[in-house]
């Protein structure tokens, strides 16, 4: 499975010392292939944190790269994006 890790066009944001990113694309030479991975970042685990893929319940956003991300108290909020999909849509995660 390729992951958003490995991506171009991701966004990322903090909450309570853990690293979240989502999205992104392959931008391989030939194709590009948009990615609608969740991905957090813990780097207290071990000596080197560790990268976990989230699987939030409930509606999930359409797939989307450049999308506005950012967290306002205990939520996470994704807004619009692109490549192939433009909206003024709103998303909500709460860890």
């Amino acid at each position: 499975e390729r992951s958003s890790i490995l991506s171009n066009y991701y966004k990322i944001t903090t909450y309570k010392g853990k690293l979240y990113l989502h999205a992104g694309d392959t931008n391989a030479s030939s194709s590009v292939t948009v990615m609608n991975d969740f991905w957090v970042y813990d780097p207290t685990v071990g000596t080197d944190g560790r990268w976990d893929k989230l699987s939030p319940t409930g509606d999930i956003p359409p797939v989307a790269r450049g999308r506005s991300f950012v967290t306002a108290g205990p939520y996470i909020f994704m807004v619009s994006g692109g490549a192939g999909y433009s909206g003024t849509d709103t998303w909500v995660y709460k860890p």
